[in-house]
C-alpha cells in the first residue's frame, strides 16, 4: 500500500506483482476531510498570534550524516528568522542524534517576542495553524506529503528529504541564511495556492485500504 504513484511504480519495478500493489494514499489526508481545523479566533488565541499577519511555521530535524552540522544548520535557519522578523512558532525536532543542538539554539532565541517555542502540539492544533500559516519551513516530511494538499507552501531546507517526490508548492534551498532570507520573501509576495495537490491522495486512503483488503480475501 503506498502513498503515492511513484513508490507504486518503485515497488513495481522489484519485481512485486502488480496485483499485490495498491496506490491509496497518505491515511493523514483523511483526517481533513471531517470537521477537523480549529477555528482562527481559538488559535489566536492559545498561541497567542495574529492570523491576519504572516506566519511561519518551523520544524527543522537533525540529519543522520550530517550530524556534525547541526548547529550551523539551525543557526543559519535562525538568522534568517532574525532578519525577516515575522512571527514564527517553532516545534522541537525528532529524537534524531543532534536534535539537542536544535533545541538548545531554540531557547535562546526564544529572547525574540516574534518567536514561539513549543515541544509539541496536539495534531489537530498542528494542522490547524498549518492551514492558516503562510508557509512551513525546516525539513519536515509533512512539507513534503501534506503541504500540497492543504495548499500550502514549503521552504526545505537541506538534504533529509532529498529523493522524495513533490510538487510545485515546495521550494528547495540549502542552509544558507541569504537564500532562506531570499525564497521566504518571495513565498510570501507569492499569490495563495488556489489548486490543491492530489499528489499524496485525495482524503480516502482508509476507504481505498479497506476495499482493497476486501477484494482480495476471497
Amino acid at each position: 500500500l503506498t502513498s503515492n504513484l511513484k513508490s507504486f511504480k518503485n515497488i513495481k519495478n522489484l519485481g512485486e506483482e502488480t496485483w499485490r500493489i495498491k496506490n491509496v494514499g497518505l491515511l493523514s489526508l483523511d483526517l481533513f476531510r471531517e470537521n477537523f481545523f480549529k477555528k482562527k479566533s481559538y488559535l489566536e488565541k492559545k498561541f497567542s498570534i495574529n492570523l491576519e499577519k504572516p506566519l511561519i511555521l518551523l520544524i527543522q530535524h537533525p540529519v543522520t550524516w550530517q550530524i556534525d552540522e547541526t548547529k550551523k544548520q539551525i543557526n543559519e535557519t535562525l538568522a534568517a528568522i532574525a532578519k525577516l522578523k515575522v512571527q514564527t512558532i517553532a516545534i522541537y525536532p525528532c529524537s534524531d542524534p543532534g536534535f539537542s543542538a536544535i533545541i538548545n539554539s531554540y531557547k535562546r532565541f526564544t529572547k525574540h517576542k516574534f518567536f514561539k517555542l513549543y515541544k509539541n502540539i496536539e495534531i489537530n492544533e498542528f494542522y490547524s495553524l498549518l492551514k492558516y500559516s503562510s508557509l512551513l519551513i525546516g525539513n519536515s516530511s509533512c512539507g513534503i506529503t501534506e503541504c500540497g494538499y492543504l495548499k500550502k507552501y514549503v521552504l526545505n531546507i537541506g538534504i533529509r528529504q532529498e529523493g522524495r517526490v513533490s510538487e510545485k508548492n515546495v521550494i528547495h534551498t540549502l542552509h544558507k541564511k541569504n537564500l532562506i532570507i531570499k525564497n521566504v520573501k518571495k513565498i510570501l509576495q507569492k499569490p495563495s495556492i488556489k489548486k490543491r495537490s492530489f499528489l499524496y491522495g485525495n482524503g480516502r486512503s482508509a476507504k481505498n485500504i479497506k476495499n482493497f483488503i476486501l477484494k482480495n480475501l476471497n
